[in-house]
């Protein structure tokens, strides 16, 4: 309901009084008239101020025909403009049109009411114009970019790759392509929800926009997946100062509703044009690179070189293995026994699992366990070592042998479900196994490095511990957990890392490491066990220093299930 607000460019005096007239019959109080005689004044007063409308005469002292228009329009794109013209040209009016005019208007052709209609839906027609061009500008904007951070997609990436490595005025250059890719993104999704996510990406959008040069490119492919494109590098080392660079900004802790999240990078490397010429295998390699620093530790970065591509095939071969190794009944389980040192009695055996890859014979879990982790496999496959350790564990019960428990590794990415207590629960009912026979080992690294799945980790065990699952701590001490941490999980057994026993008794570090670990133990009220023993020397090391339980090749090497009922039969017992 403001005033319609209308700039006349008008030289005619007697012309621009009989206008105003018209609008005082057509708009009453409704129009708000501003006159200028000249196209220089007229183009000061649309850069100081906000009109609705210019009502434009092309003939002034100054310009002349649709130059006058062009020139405005310069000026004041998104105004609405009519012209008001005193010749009938129709010509000059379908070029004025085309040249952005709302309308053309003959004067003395026109009376009050009309000129304010004319006027009103110029208006009108320009508001449309203009929301559609804001319509189309997005579309453009988002057929490009990615609608959560605003960064360049997948799309405009490559297409820059390509402009750069193509256009031979500038392929001279060096070009550095990084793939970046945020370690445990999904343990903060699947934790604290999509939209705590969501936060966390737009801010590494600013972080890595802010790192780079405003001649680089930073654009996200999806997920927690970006990459940068860095032009005019001078060394390879160029592109590892700034890669350095983006690890030290993605470490500093970001604030998200009430969470600090402390979060980091692996990032791979490839130069043009020495790993490729082309966006494929430019892309390719920095993915290949990209992979090679998570394994690697994460929280790195690394150069591409061809003796990945090996391993990067090797890896999907696995992968693709991996999701048939079930449907082929290729996994199975060896088992070794523990002993307590107290009676010489195995009091219970540790399931390891193996894989009889169909090709590659049998695979370690060293292998191919990560890999089944990284792609989600680990669920299906840990839920059938669980249900083949239980169901052997009750056979061997019925078979009138010595009842002991069977303990199985639990990958605490198993807890990220948020269905590990009801799975194991169920496979009990399932096999008929009593809880008590079936403990659960838990790596402390992998608690550990994420204090969310720690926290839910420690709640799903005391679920567990409830239905009297017994829960130990596999690979303790190189996780570097704190008192605080351990006294939080409901832990019956620490079993000393093997790195740490084989140096017993001799390396005056590992003495004095594995003492205060077993010492430990025994002050919170909890077993120790030492894996990995191998030889007399550290067998009589552990007694001394009081380990309660001991694990390794000394005692037995993992056999399959017939050896180790054979072992459970013949009653072995270990001399004290």
């Amino acid at each position: 309901h403001k005033p319609m607000r209308i700039l006349l460019v008008e030289a005619n005096t007697e012309d621009a009084r009989l206008i105003r007239e018209l609008l005082r019959e057509g708009a009453g109080a409704d129009a708000d008239l501003e006159h200028v005689d000249r196209l220089a004044t007229a183009m000061v007063a649309v850069a100081e101020n906000e009109y609705d409308v210019v009502l434009l005469d092309l003939s002034l002292p100054d310009s002349q025909g649709l130059e006058t228009l062009t020139r405005l329009r310069t000026a004041c794109s998104s105004t609405a403009t009519v012209i008001l013209s005193g010749h009938g040209d129709e010509e000059t009016a379908l070029g004025a049109v085309q040249q952005g005019a709302q309308d053309y208007l003959v004067k003395g052709s026109v009376d009050g009411d009309g000129l304010v209609r004319a006027l009103r839906y110029a208006v009108g027609r320009q508001k449309l114009l203009l929301e559609l061009q804001d319509a189309r500008a997005q579309e453009q904007f988002l057929a490009y970019h990615d609608p959560l951070t605003g960064l360049p997609n997948r799309k405009l990436f490559h297409e820059r790759l390509k402009r750069l490595t193509s256009d031979p005025e500038v392929n001279s250059k060096m070009v550095g392509v990084l793939f970046l890719d945020l370690d445990r993104f999904k343990s903060i999704n699947d934790t604290l929800g999509h939209d705590v996510g969501d936060i966390l990406l737009q801010e590494v959008a600013k972080r890595l926009s802010a790192t780079i040069r405003e001649s680089d490119t930073a654009a996200r492919l999806g997920g927690d997946e970006f990459a940068l494109i860095l032009y005019g590098l001078k060394t390879a080392e160029d592109a590892a100062v700034v890669a350095k660079q983006i690890l030290d900004a993605l470490t500093a802790p970001v604030q998200l509703r009430g969470h600090t999240l402390h979060t980091s990078g692996s990032i791979g490397i490839s130069l043009y044009p020495f790993d490729g010429h082309n966006v494929e295998d430019l892309t390719r390699h920095a993915d290949i690179a990209m992979y090679s620093a998570k394994s690697n530790g994460k929280n790195t970065f690394r150069f591409y070189d061809a003796s990945m591509d090996e391993q990067a095939k090797s890896r999907l071969a696995m992968e693709a293995g991996l999701r048939l190794a079930l449907q082929r009944e290729e996994f199975t389980l060896h088992y070794q026994p523990q002993v307590n040192l107290a009676t010489g009695l195995i009091t219970a055996v540790e399931a390891l699992l193996r894989w009889d890859h169909p090709e590659f014979g049998l695979v370690s879990p060293r292998e191919f366990i990560p890999v089944a982790e990284d792609t989600r496999l680990i669920h299906p496959i840990g839920e059938w070592a669980l249900r083949a350790a239980c169901t052997q564990n009750k056979a061997w019960q019925n078979m009138g042998l010595p009842a002991i428990r069977v303990a199985v590794n639990f990958s605490a990415l198993q807890f990220r479900v948020g269905n590990a207590v009801s799975v194991v629960a169920s496979i009990l009912r399932e096999t008929g196994l009593d809880a008590a026979y079936l403990e659960l080992e838990m790596a402390e690294s992998a608690l550990m490095q994420d204090r969310r799945l720690a926290e839910v980790a420690a709640r799903a065990m005391e679920q567990l511990s409830d239905l009297g699952v017994h829960v130990s701590v596999d690979d303790f001490g190189t996780g570097y957990s704190s008192l605080t941490n351990l006294k939080n999980f409901p832990v019956e057994k620490l079993k000393i890392d093997k790195s740490f026993v084989a140096g017993l008794p001799y390396n005056e570090d590992d003495l004095a490491i594995t003492s205060a670990m077993i010492n430990l133990a025994g002050n919170l009220g909890l077993r120790a066990i030492a894996e990995g023993v191998e030889t007399e020397e550290q067998l009589a090391c552990l007694r001394e220093l009081g380990c309660d339980d001991v694990q390794g090749y000394l005692i037995g090497h993992p056999a399959p299930a017939e050896h180790t009922a054979k072992l459970l039969a013949e009653g072995l017992r270990l001399a004290a």
